[in-house]
């Protein structure tokens, strides 16, 4: 049933391209992907925490997102971050695109933490975040990075990575 559940909310995502962001549909991304990867233990009691850092519309609506749905039972908690400085334990982190040149530090302070770092900026995952949205043809698209998720002490399901550009 859950692959079932993934098929039908990557085949909205992939039909409702648009010129523009859709941050609504990232969001529906964001809660699948975190469906589908496994963290660490210890990342795996309180509430589970989707970090933005800088300002970005997507926040607004992971927040309607996280009133409704809960991740492995857990309920989901969005936290801004104003600066590098500010980021705390998070099992995923959300850069937009404004706050791209900031991944090599992300990168840095969350070294040996696992933490699923997400980017929308092409050639990001290249650079080491583990989830990077694109457009490929016109249409949305996310790449996987293995080796970031790798160092980052995470696994992605099979039927995750059937969807996604595996770097």
């Amino acid at each position: 049933m859950k692959k079932w559940i993934l098929v039908a909310i990557l085949l909205v995502f992939y039909m409702s391209a648009k010129s523009q962001t859709n941050y609504n549909l990232y969001t529906y991304f964001v809660y699948t992907i975190a469906k589908y990867v496994e963290w660490p233990d210890d990342y795996k009691t309180g509430d589970f925490v989707i970090g933005v850092l800088g300002d970005s519309k997507v926040e607004e609506a992971l927040k309607v997102m996280a009133m409704k749905a809960k991740v492995a039972g857990r309920p989901i908690k969005i936290a801004h971050y104003t600066s590098l400085s500010d980021i705390s334990k998070c099992n995923m982190l959300f850069l937009p695109i404004e706050q791209s040149d900031q991944l090599p530090g992300v990168l840095k302070k969350l070294r040996g933490k696992a933490t699923l770092v997400m980017t929308e900026e092409e050639g990001m995952a290249l650079k080491g975040s583990c989830v990077n949205f694109v457009q490929r043809n016109g249409k949305p698209a996310f790449e996987l990075n293995k080796v970031a998720m790798d160092k980052a002490n995470l696994k992605a399901s099979s039927e995750l990575t059937r969807f996604a550009i595996v770097l």
